[in-house]
Order: C-alpha cells, then sequence, then structure tokens
C-alpha cells in the first residue's frame, strides 16, 4: 500500500509516540452502507477506530504480512550499551 510521496509511518514530531503495550480489537458489523469490519487499535496515548469494506481489510492484511515477514526476533543492542556477563564471562 506504499505509495509515491506518502508521507512516514510515524510522525517524527509525535512525542507521545513510544513503544509500549497495545492491542488491536476487530468484530463484524451492518451498516447502513453494508458490512464493515471495525478495527480497533489501543495505546496508551490513542485509540483508532476504523471501518473497513472487506477489499480494504485484505489490502491491510497482505501490508501488514508483507511487514511481518522481514521482522526477526533478534533483538540488537544499542552502541556503547554494556551487556550482560554471560555465564559468569564479561563481554569485551
Amino acid at each position: 500500500m506504499t505509495e509515491p510521496n506518502q508521507p512516514p509511518a510515524a510522525d517524527p514530531g509525535n512525542t507521545f509516540l513510544s513503544i509500549g503495550p497495545c492491542s488491536l480489537s476487530t468484530t463484524i458489523i451492518d451498516t447502513p452502507a453494508g458490512q464493515r469490519m471495525m478495527a480497533t487499535i489501543r495505546t496508551a496515548s490513542t485509540t483508532l477506530t476504523v471501518f473497513l469494506e472487506k477489499q480494504d481489510a485484505e489490502n491491510w492484511e497482505n501490508v501488514i504480512n508483507s511487514e511481518r515477514v522481514k521482522m526477526t526476533s533478534l533483538v540488537l543492542a544499542p552502541a556503547n550499551v554494556r551487556l550482560p556477563d554471560l555465564n559468569g564471562h564479561p563481554h569485551g
């Protein structure tokens, strides 16, 4: 879903932006315009609810999956951070 001239995925000026608990809940509802998926994302600082048609829900699924497969479970420590000893042996 990335298009040319899209703004960044996150607003770098948002002072509330942080890594923390979040949740996603979905439900199917009937509206005067037809059936929609109501998706709600909750964080410590905001709640966002959107109403998605089936094709929109599929598009969101594809975008999320294409990013998810790029993720790794590897966690990298920031530079100049002292790591804890491993099995009683200090790191260099």
